[in-house]
C-alpha cells in the first residue's frame, strides 16, 4: 500500500502551500496598504495600481482561505437539527449537507469558468497589462477544490453512518 503514504505526503504539501499562500497574501495586503497610507499622508503620492492590486490580493486571500477552511470542514454553518436527532442520523444529515454544498460549489465553479472564458475572449486587462483571466482564474479553481473537499466529507460521513448502523 504505497499509495496511502504518497497521498498523505501530497496532502501535507498542499496544506503547506495553502497556508504559505494565505500568509503571503495577507502580508502583502497589509504591507501594500500601509505603504499606500504612509505615502499619501506624508508624501502626497501613491501608486496608481496599488488599490487595484490590493483588491485582487483580497480576492485571492479570501478564496485560498475558503479552500483551507473546506479542508477541515470549518466553514460557518447553521446547525439546529443535528442536536435534536440521534447522532447516527446526524451523520446522514451532515453527509447530505456536504453533498449539497459540493454541488453548489461546482455550479459556482462552472459559471466562474464561463466568466473566465468571457474575460479571455474579450481580452480584458487588469493593472497595467495583465490578462484578467489570469487574476480571476482563482475563482473556478477555488470552488472546484471546495466542491471536491465537500464531496470527500460527504463520503466520510456516509462511511461513518454505515459503520455505525
Amino acid at each position: 500500500m504505497i499509495i496511502k503514504p504518497v497521498l498523505k505526503k501530497i496532502e501535507r504539501i498542499g496544506i503547506v502551500i495553502e497556508d504559505g499562500l494565505i500568509v503571503g497574501l495577507i502580508g502583502s495586503i497589509v504591507l501594500l496598504s500601509v505603504t499606500q497610507v504612509i505615502m499619501r499622508l506624508f508624501f502626497n503620492f501613491g501608486f496608481i495600481w496599488a488599490d487595484e492590486l490590493v483588491k485582487m490580493l483580497v480576492l485571492w486571500a479570501t478564496l485560498v482561505a475558503s479552500i483551507s477552511a473546506s479542508r477541515e470542514n470549518k466553514h460557518l454553518k447553521i446547525d439546529l437539527i443535528s442536536n435534536l436527532i440521534k447522532p447516527q442520523y446526524s451523520m446522514l444529515l451532515q453527509a447530505f449537507n456536504a453533498l449539497v454544498t459540493s454541488g453548489v460549489c461546482w455550479i459556482i465553479a462552472w459559471h466562474a469558468f464561463r466568466f473566465i472564458d468571457l474575460t479571455f475572449n474579450f481580452e480584458e486587462k487588469v493593472l497595467i497589462d495583465i490578462p484578467a483571466w489570469i487574476v480571476y482564474s482563482v475563482i473556478p479553481m477555488a470552488f472546484f477544490l471546495m466542491g471536491y473537499r465537500y464531496l470527500s466529507v460527504c463520503i466520510k460521513h456516509l462511511f461513518r453512518f454505515k459503520s455505525s448502523a
